[in-house]
């Protein structure tokens, strides 16, 4: 056996004698070295990291004794196994070793043979520890929840991450069936299924939806099989699950879209958008009628582009969307959203206030952005508005550019409380019938592929609520060049 092959024994003893007897025994086997006193025994095992240790315990200065406890106070050299070899032999020597943290006990005078037999014992007894620890720490840092339970689906254990995803202590866990976290999303029909498959032996794959502590439901990619014993029987069951529950919300998005552009909205809006361009071949429309028309049919097609765009989001979630920013004039993207909204404002009397500096009035106040991408922003924000405020008041929309650069709107009316830490989330709404909670979700996601960010104040004490568009791009003057004042 080569020496790379080889195992390290470290041999302490006071005694030249012992330690040549215990080397011509093991020599063939293991890599040998000595040391006869506890103070060199110590730093020899810190440096060379010896597989395992025979340790006599009469030695002068530091004992044996002495010595095992030092190993064992060492991160370096704590698990190393450690065999006392001594002349002691009464069992209250032995037990005494054994309680210092020795695996062995060998007294002397000690043969050969035994020796070799039970080193080789601890040897492969502790390769298998360090093989079972390191399997226990990559199941206890695993991300995704293993669970181990009977052949009835009690858990019998769960890592870490069952708690941090599910919510359920482990003290609360063990003991307790699987039913814990049945969802009731499921048919029995689709128990029947997997219990059927991992009965017969073999492995269950699929998604589950589950139920956390808190009672929210989420969603899990598992496999489940049998442990089986040496007789093939099977004894346990384990569950490998990871929560895909992003990954669900993400295809319910994309799912959403695809059925809003393709049924929803793009089939009535082709007639609209047809019927309006031959009406304004026609004659005998006065010229207010001709520009009504104009405005539905410049309406139907800017709605034809938010559909668009809307496949633009799900590209956005996905870090798929390629961001192409310019100079664009704020004041005429919100002049045009303020024109699409204009008919539902007055149907609540609703009045919409720009307000800006005397400076900025002079001066075309620009920013760094995609324009249909800033004009979704301002319009989903600017109609959270509307449904927020009471008949017969008014929104203002403030723009400014110091102390720092901000796209401001106020209404009257405040966010509920449930509802504010949540605001920006998906599929959040709070008291609308008919809202999908994807307006202020994809704003945030829109002015954040921008660089931007969006704010919420509410106030109780004024009853009002401002959503504050700020980034460091807004307010920069087109210079002739492309390029904004910051990049010339």
């Amino acid at each position: 056996m080569s020496n790379q092959n080889r195992l390290k024994v470290l041999i302490v003893d006071d005694e030249p004698e012992n330690i040549q007897l215990l080397m011509e025994a093991l020599k063939h086997e293991y890599i040998i070295t000595a040391a006869k006193s506890g103070e060199k025994a110590l730093k020899l095992a810190g440096s060379n990291q010896p597989d395992i240790i025979l340790l006599d315990i009469m030695m002068p200065g530091m004992d044996g004794y002495e010595v095992c406890r030092g190993l064992k106070a060492n991160d370096q050299t704590r698990d190393i196994p450690v065999i006392f070899v001594t002349a002691l032999n009464t069992t209250q020597d032995e037990v005494k070793g054994l309680e210092f943290g020795a695996v062995d006990y060998i007294s002397k005078p000690f043969k050969p043979a035994i020796v070799r037999a039970r080193l080789k014992n601890h040897l492969e007894l502790h390769n298998s520890r360090k093989e079972l620890n390191k399997l226990r720490r990559c199941v206890e840092n695993s991300p995704s929840t293993i669970v181990i339970t009977d052949t009835e689906g009690n858990i019998e254990y769960a890592n870490p991450a069952f708690t941090e995803i599910t919510g359920y202590s482990t003290e609360e866990a063990l003991g307790q069936n699987t039913r814990i976290m049945k969802s009731g999303m499921h048919e029995d029909s689709f128990y029947r299924d997997m219990w059927r498959i991992i009965t017969s032996g073999r492995v269950w794959r699929g998604e589950i939806v589950n139920k956390k502590k808190n009672g929210e439901l989420f969603w899990e990619q598992a496999s489940i099989g049998p442990i089986k014993n040496s007789w093939g029987q099977i004894t346990n069951y384990v569950a490998v699950k990871e929560d895909i529950s992003a990954r669900k919300d993400l295809e319910k998005l994309k799912e959403d879209v695809e059925r809003i552009m393709h049924h929803d909205l793009k089939t009535p809006l082709g007639g609209i958008l047809v019927l309006s361009d031959l009406l304004l071949t026609e004659e005998g429309f006065n010229q207010e009628q001709m520009e009504m028309l104009g405005m539905i049919n410049e309406s139907g097609l800017r709605m034809l582009r938010m559909i668009d765009m809307s496949l633009d989001l799900f590209k956005m979630e996905t870090d798929e969307y390629m961001y192409s920013p310019r100079q664009v004039e704020v004041r005429s993207v919100l002049q045009a959203v303020m024109d699409d909204v204009a008919p539902a404002f007055k149907s609540k009397n609703i009045h919409l206030l720009i307000n800006t500096n005397q400076q900025q009035e002079s001066s075309p106040l620009k920013m760094q952005a995609e324009e249909k991408l800033l004009y979704s922003i301002l319009c989903n924000l600017i109609k959270n508005a509307f449904e927020a405020s009471p008949r017969d008041e008014q929104i203002q929309i403030n723009l400014s550019e110091s102390p720092s650069p901000a796209i401001s709107i106020e209404n009257k009316g405040v966010v509920p409380e449930p509802i504010r830490d949540h605001f920006f989330e998906k599929y959040k709404t709070f008291g609308k019938t008919s809202g999908t909670g994807l307006g202020t979700y994809s704003a945030m996601l829109m002015a954040n592929t921008m660089g931007y960010d969006l704010k919420l104040d509410t106030s109780d004490s004024k009853d009002t609520t401002i959503l504050t568009l700020v980034g460091a791009n807004l307010g920069a003057q087109d210079n002739g060049s492309g390029k904004s004042s910051q990049e010339s």
